[in-house]
């Protein structure tokens, strides 16, 4: 008969020994994007009372505005705001009233929407004209290498019965084109420093997302390297716009929207570098479009329709 030989059995000290390396290989092998995220979720922010509830303005009556992604104040006319589309719609932007009637309707001559995410209001090469800058920034997948910005002046807002005539055409239109310095983002924020005319894009997909600033002058003539100016504490924004006055800049994701408050002599990444507050939200279904009214009386908030009307809300300072 085959004698039996019982297994190996580790000491009690020998268990214990196998126990805590497994546990401190575990705890190496963790992955500091995960560490870095718990840290991100343990941020806290104080809620902030500046504006008071939403007010429903109106539905906007034009149903190809059917995935409204950028929404920006008209600084010169501030019952009308200008919006557009997210990706695989034509190269144009919409003019609406803040009831939410449709006013006109303008198209980029040359002009591709590959992702057009933002849009913001501000001075460009002639300081004392206001320009629009939409921002081809985004990239699901991150396929892309490059992005661009349009610039173009404002258009001249006629008088008259809203909705009435063709669509206009505009042909002098501007390419910023831009690389990041460490490789492909996915954006939906953009906005500028009306005091320096920088450009800032926000991206959405990091854990923290990132903060880089185009600078003024930026060239028509070549791709620029945008700079990395630092993180957020918190992820997925959808949009945002700064005050015209450069004082006040609302981030938002879908279901928050933080404030910061610039001080004096104060830098945008010096302000973002500070912790934000909170604003009590909760509106439309799938809002990514916000913007600041000129002479901040209070910021308007637009959703995608997904099919369904949609409606214009307006929170007003207190």
């Amino acid at each position: 008969m085959k004698k039996y030989v019982s297994p190996i059995r580790p000491s009690g000290f020998a268990a214990a020994f196998f126990v805590l390396l497994f546990f401190f290989v575990l705890e190496g092998c963790a992955p500091n994007d995960q560490k870095e995220e718990d840290d991100v979720q343990q941020v806290k922010v104080e809620a902030d009372d500046s504006f008071g509830k939403a007010m429903a303005m109106g539905q906007i009556d034009n149903r190809e505005i059917d995935e409204a992604s950028g929404l920006a104040v008209n600084p010169d006319h501030s019952h009308l705001l200008w919006t557009h589309n997210d990706s695989g719609d034509e190269a144009r932007i919409f003019l609406i009233q803040k009831d939410g009637r449709f006013r006109a309707e303008y198209h980029l001559q040359e002009a591709t929407n590959r992702d057009w995410e933002d849009l913001a209001v501000g001075p460009g090469p002639d300081p004392d004209v206001h320009y629009l800058y939409i921002g081809d920034i985004g990239d699901n997948f991150t396929f892309h290498s490059s992005y661009v910005i349009y610039r173009l002046r404002q258009p001249d807002v006629q008088s008259g019965p809203e909705g009435e005539g063709p669509a206009k055409m505009l042909s002098d239109v501007d390419e910023l084109r831009f690389v990041y310095p460490d490789g492909s983002h996915d954006a939906e924020t953009l906005f500028i420093d009306p005091s320096t005319r920088d450009l800032y894009i926000v991206t959405r997909q990091e854990r923290q997302d990132r903060v880089y600033r185009y600078p003024y002058p930026q060239s028509t003539a070549k791709t620029d390297t945008v700079e990395f100016v630092g993180k957020l504490p918190f992820s997925q924004f959808a949009g945002g716009d700064l005050s015209a006055d450069g004082q006040t800049l609302l981030l938002k994701t879908l279901p928050r929207i933080f404030i910061w408050q610039r001080k004096p002599d104060q830098s945008i990444p010096e302000m973002l570098s500070g912790t934000p507050k909170e604003l009590p939200y909760g509106t439309g279904p799938q809002e990514e479009a916000i913007a600041i009214g000129p002479r901040g009386n209070g910021y308007y908030t637009l959703s995608e329709s997904k099919g369904n009307p949609v409606t214009l809300y307006f929170h007003p300072a207190k």
